[in-house]
């Protein structure tokens, strides 16, 4: 596989229940040296709370969402972002331990959705986020 060419600082969001992989997501950036500013969310109320004071130009580039939390979980969170306007923009990458549901798929499908699971080692975790800061928005011409 050809090398990524680096992303411009990026703003990243993530939605994580779990110090451990809250803790593995932030080493696992700054390991591979790209440009970020990382803001974190403990469960999907606290999620939810934050989007909704933020504008569009607020909007993180990316949120990393895990389906799997307490108070409102991933999917109610997806269900509550397709009714707000302004989140029509927001890169949402699903990273989870789940497996990819046909529910989850339908839920979604007409936004910008993506679906990973967690991996289980540090390469591979580097690797997946590396690749996920890499997806490109394909956007509908009309």
């Amino acid at each position: 596989m050809p090398p990524l060419s680096p992303p411009s600082f990026q703003r990243i969001l993530l939605a994580e229940d779990d110090a451990d992989d809250r803790f593995l997501f932030k080493t696992a950036l700054e390991e591979m040296s790209l440009p970020f500013k990382l803001t974190t969310v403990n469960d999907g109320v606290e999620l939810m709370n934050l989007l909704s004071v933020m504008n569009a130009e607020d909007l993180p580039d990316v949120l990393f969402l895990d389906l799997n939390m307490p108070l409102k979980n991933g999917y109610q969170c997806l269900a509550e972002m397709k009714r707000i306007e302004n989140l029509d923009l927001l890169k949402i990458i699903v990273f989870s331990s789940a497996h990819a549901t046909s529910e989850l798929l339908q839920l979604y499908q007409d936004k910008d959705l993506y679906f990973i699971r967690k991996p289980d080692n540090m390469k591979e975790y580097k690797k997946v986020i590396h690749q996920s800061l890499h997806l490109k928005r394909n956007l509908p011409t009309s």
